[in-house]
């Protein structure tokens, strides 16, 4: 096993306005709540190994504009446009994981191309877990998290590569379904000659949240987050692998101490490995 290549691609922000209850005691115990907007950095992660360039999640696109919903976008730089400037052109990406199909982790599945939706990635198989799949197509016409434009087409190309829970993607890259966030999300894990890593979606979106449960109205299933957050978290300390986070608001990775049944996290240094 070799030394991989991770490349940090960094899609900007995403910028939701607080509309705050002062009387709710939770901004008492948390003083950052009172700030007039939530900033989420959105990451994406390219991974070069085994021959293969492998896509995690391609942030917010080109489609939307400046803003979807309630949520406006900072900064963007779309992902296809930061790997072209790193010498990697879209059609030599093999395989990109779409970790769950929320609009910030897929919208640059597709672009437009003469008026209509085609993939981005042309040469590259889209991987989707199959419970992610199904309940995507259930419920995009009443959850707007979902875009149909982000993964119908992807099927009608012939691109999408369905797998149906834990994965071995290739010698180094396996593929773990955790659920909880969605019904179907899945992390990456990715192990090399040096370090073991943890790509962790929205299971842990931040490094606040080693220690924070997600909000209540956040994930699909709760106690799923709860109960595969803390496994993780337990074998990470065992293992002193890394967890890479895709929603601080500057790319940030850690590793796992685990003292007196208490997670603590201590900074990876993103120098050492990861090329921006």
């Amino acid at each position: 096993m070799y030394e991989s290549k991770i490349h940090i691609l960094n899609d900007g922000f995403l910028i939701i306005p607080r509309f705050k209850n002062e009387s709710d005691p939770v901004f008492k115990k948390f003083p950052t709540l009172r700030l007039p907007e939530i900033r989420l950095g959105v990451f994406s992660y390219l991974i070069q190994t085994d021959g293969l360039n492998i896509l995690i999640d391609n942030g917010k696109g080109n489609r939307l504009g400046n803003s979807y919903g309630k949520y406006i976008f900072g900064e963007r730089v779309s992902i296809e446009k930061q790997l072209i400037d790193k010498g990697i052109l879209p059609n030599q990406i093999d395989y990109v994981v779409n970790t769950h199909l929320h609009f910030d982790h897929c919208s640059g599945n597709t672009k437009i191309d003469n008026g209509h939706v085609v993939p981005v990635y042309s040469n590259a198989k889209y991987v989707i877990q199959k419970l992610e799949y199904e309940y995507a197509l259930q419920i995009y016409k009443t959850d707007n998290s979902y875009i149909q434009e982000n993964f119908l087409p992807i099927n009608k190309f012939g691109m999408l590569m369905m797998i149906d829970g834990d994965f071995q993607l290739s010698e180094s890259v396996e593929l773990l379904l955790c659920g909880g966030h969605t019904p179907g999300m899945m992390i990456v894990k990715h192990t090399d000659k040096n370090n073991i890593f943890y790509f962790v979606s929205d299971l842990i979106p931040t490094r606040h949240n080693v220690k924070l449960d997600n909000p209540e109205n956040v994930d699909f299933d709760n106690d799923q987050t709860r109960k595969y957050k803390n496994e993780l978290l337990n074998r990470c300390a065992a293992d002193k692998a890394v967890i890479v986070f895709q929603h601080s608001i500057i790319a940030e990775a850690c590793q796992i101490e685990k003292r007196e049944d208490k997670f603590h996290f201590k900074r990876f240094n993103f120098n050492e490995r990861f090329l921006i």
